[in-house]
């Protein structure tokens, strides 16, 4: 599995082998964007992938997971107390 961690998101890449493929882009980010906003960052994951060959465009599936701010800390957050 592969890991990207950012600002406000994280994603992870998984990757299941059965007949072809089929990548599951799980997206992990605070609640609040709206479902233009995650369709725009889907089409560029799925552009992406499907460029470099990684997968058929049909078969990527995007996962969002919104996250509540209380249910996470980063450091930040610890310093501010």
């Amino acid at each position: 599995m592969r890991k990207v961690i950012g600002t406000s998101f994280t994603f992870s890449i998984q990757i299941l082998k059965e007949v072809n493929y089929m990548p599951f882009v799980r997206i992990q980010l605070k609640s609040g964007r709206t479902p233009e906003q995650k369709a725009v960052i889907a089409k560029e994951i799925i552009d992406a992938m499907d460029k470099h060959d990684f997968a058929t465009r049909d078969s990527i599936k995007v996962i969002f997971e919104d996250m509540l701010p209380e249910n996470f800390i980063t450091d930040a957050d610890l310093s501010e107390k």
